[in-house]
């Protein structure tokens, strides 16, 4: 395990047990905040009009 690992292992083990909930919806967005900027732009949803886009393109092409 990495030191930031652990150091953040050790952070989370002195948490209050109401913060839990919280740490974890957080670190799930971190996570997809991270894929959403790593994703091609064919299957990235960037506005609603983008999303009519794709979808009329997958449909009809």
């Amino acid at each position: 395990m990495s030191i930031e690992k652990q150091k953040l292992y050790n952070e989370i083990e002195t948490l209050p047990e109401e913060l839990t909930n919280q740490v974890i919806n957080f670190v799930e967005y971190l996570k997809l905040s991270y894929i959403d900027k790593e994703a091609p732009d064919s299957i990235t949803i960037k506005s609603k009009k983008d999303l009519k886009e794709k979808l009329h393109n997958f449909l009809y092409y």
